[in-house]
């Protein structure tokens, strides 16, 4: 009569005829260097990218490369004031280094700073022609209040929940139009970067 085996002993033969990929484990070794990179990066740190990139060699230096621009190109977000425009400028400076076509970079620069400060515009629109629509409840939210404080009553609209519910039910389908468009721009700039 043949042998029975337990569910272990047959998931521990299974397991030992797994070999791992050696190329797929060197490979994830080298995206998550290339990762680590670009944290210095974003965190302020000062980094010769071109000479860190030196010591790798072919399919090393392109795992590297690809850990180091997926992290970088992940941090491009659409901006929530003027002031993040200013990230923009370090990210796609950290990016030159590794570029197929370095001297596009400018261009790209110049072609997000608009396409970004139209997001802004945009947005702020958006949020005063809500803000002048919703201006008449606020009034009555305010009048409602004062006679039952027996006070006059102020309400700032920012902090008012069904004003800031209007915001997010009105601004998510800008914000998705938008989010759609920096998929295709993350795309574009890693074809731009040859990964």
């Amino acid at each position: 009569m043949g042998e029975i085996k337990s569910a272990l002993e047959k998931a521990l033969e299974r397991a030992a005829s797994i070999k791992p990929d050696k190329e797929k484990l060197e490979e994830s070794q080298y995206i998550t260097e290339g990762k680590q990179l670009a944290a210095k990066i974003l965190s302020g740190e000062e980094a010769d990218i071109k000479k860190e990139l030196k010591k790798y060699k072919g399919k090393q230096s392109n795992w590297v490369k690809k850990g180091f621009a997926d992290t970088i190109i992940g941090n491009l977000k659409l901006p929530q004031e003027k002031e993040d425009l200013q990230q923009l400028s370090t990210l796609l400076k950290a990016l030159k280094p590794i570029a197929a076509q370095a001297d596009m970079i400018p261009a790209v620069e110049q072609q997000l700073t608009q396409f970004f400060t139209q997001y802004l515009k945009t947005v702020e629109q958006y949020r005063q022609a809500i803000k002048q629509q919703y201006s008449g409840r606020l009034r009555e939210k305010e009048a409602q209040l004062s006679q039952q404080l027996g006070r006059e009553v102020k309400i700032s609209p920012e902090a008012d929940p069904e004003y800031q519910a209007i915001i997010r039910q009105n601004l998510a389908p800008i914000e998705e139009q938008y989010q759609q468009h920096m998929q295709q721009i993350r795309k574009e700039l890693k074809q731009l970067l040859g990964i």
